[in-house]
């Protein structure tokens, strides 16, 4: 069961256990929380009002592939000829790219990476090298294209509101409701190569 009360991220804050729930100190000079929404002013020294809503934890959850996208460089770098018969056409790539994603929400690529199941924090590099007999007469000639994988995922949140037992501690009282949903996500990740091979 979710407990009542949340810890809320404060710069210079000092952290404090009372009766198992984490708390944090607040000096009269030290910034407000940064994931308390809607605090107004943009003095330092203005803190958190009483009842204002804040955010105890984001998440994501619940992926889903959504289909393959290709991309086809129009460079040398991707493509070579050859002419047949008695030959062959080969053509070696590599490419770097880094994952695609639209919209975090606040998560963590970590967590991001956690529910799609990949690694989105890093870039990936694929090398591939493609050979084909030519048997034939004629001119041929091949494309290397990036095959990338598509999913999405949802974004959601827990809520509180702000609570000052005294002048130095607040904390986030959770609001009762288990998730509010933010959005859905996209990603897209370099996963292998397509070649094409046509007669010139």
């Amino acid at each position: 069961m979710m407990k009542k009360f949340a810890a809320i991220a404060a710069v210079g804050a000092t952290a404090t256990v009372v009766g198992g729930t984490i708390v944090l100190a607040q000096g009269d000079d030290e910034p407000a929380a940064k994931n308390v929404s809607a605090v107004a002013g943009a003095s330092a020294q203005k803190k958190a009002s009483e009842g204002q809503p804040c955010v105890i934890k984001k998440w994501s959850q619940y992926r889903k592939f959504v289909g393959t996208q290709y991309e086809w460089p129009n460079n040398s770098e991707f493509r070579a000829s050859a002419y047949g018969p008695n030959s062959s056409l080969s053509l070696s790539v590599s490419a770097t790219r880094t994952t695609a994603i639209d919209a975090t929400f606040g998560i963590s690529k970590a967590d991001i990476g956690a529910t799609i199941g990949i690694n989105v924090s890093e870039a990936r590099t694929i090398n591939r090298t493609f050979t084909k007999n030519l048997t034939k007469k004629g001119h041929y000639s091949v494309r290397a294209g990036l095959v990338y994988k598509k999913y999405v995922f949802n974004a959601y949140e827990t809520r509180g509101k702000i609570h000052w037992p005294n002048h130095k501690v607040y904390t986030c009282k959770w609001d009762g409701v288990q998730r509010h949903y933010l959005g859905t996500g996209h990603v897209r990740w370099f996963w292998t190569y397509d070649f094409k091979v046509t007669k010139v």
